[in-house]
């Protein structure tokens, strides 16, 4: 009587994965003339299983980028991004949820993006501030499962660089 079953919230709710996982990286950058580029690759592995039985896909980002000064305070930029983030091995027994969350083999991620940006450096009293935009929208999209998809995004971002 008056006693509630104890459910777990599904996996994109937990707030870790619950075992220790190295994340790994590279990167590269250079600059010539007014042209910038660079790409970095950053990978998240999971080595072992949680105490709840159940084991976070691997995630993976391969980042390329260019970009272009069109005049010292304006620069633009062109962006691929690829991730990828593997299902989930195992079950945790509380996450039986009636969702599709819930489902540890309806979890993996492969997704393209392409992306567009501008950035405008501040001059004078705005000395030191960046304000950069950037548009992004998915070429290619392979979700497992029902999962929601991303349509296209915008980022806006207000930097302050101390010296």
């Amino acid at each position: 009587m008056n006693m509630r079953p104890t459910v777990r919230l599904p996996y994109p709710m937990q707030l870790g994965s619950g075992s220790y996982d190295p994340i790994v990286g590279v990167g590269y950058a250079a600059i010539r003339d007014r042209f910038g580029w660079g790409g970095n690759l950053r990978s998240t592995f999971r080595f072992d299983d949680n105490d709840d039985n159940y084991q976070l896909g691997d995630q993976h980002h391969l980042t390329a980028w260019l970009s272009y000064l069109i005049s010292d305070p304006v620069s633009t930029s062109l962006r691929l991004e690829y991730r990828r983030r593997d299902n989930i091995s195992g079950q945790d027994p509380l996450i039986v949820a009636p969702v599709q969350t819930a489902d540890p083999q309806r979890q993996r991620i492969d997704r393209l993006d392409a992306s567009i940006g501008l950035n405008i450096a501040g001059q004078g009293l705005l000395y030191g501030w960046r304000l950069g935009l950037e548009y992004s929208i998915p070429v290619q999209q392979d979700l497992d499962g029902p999962q929601l998809e991303t349509d296209s995004q915008l980022t806006i971002g207000l930097q302050k660089s101390f010296e």
